[in-house]
């Protein structure tokens, strides 16, 4: 198996439950990684400029002839 798809965090748990790799071996996976937290960019949860959502336009009530 590829190293990336190994320490897929979408696939962790199910490699661990079928014995292909340890919680110890991924925990010290993480440990290796480097910190990037400096280079984070907030973002916001939701565009703060959106405006809010138009209600659908109702069916006209005339009648046809």
């Amino acid at each position: 198996m590829d190293a990336d798809l190994k320490f897929d965090r979408r696939l962790v748990d199910r490699l661990i439950a079928k014995g292909a790799m340890t919680r110890e071996e991924y925990e010290k996976h993480l440990e290796k990684l480097p910190d990037v937290t400096a280079q984070a960019l907030n973002a916001p949860s939701a565009p703060e400029a959106a405006a809010p959502a138009a209600a659908p336009a109702k069916p006209s009530k005339k009648k046809r002839k």
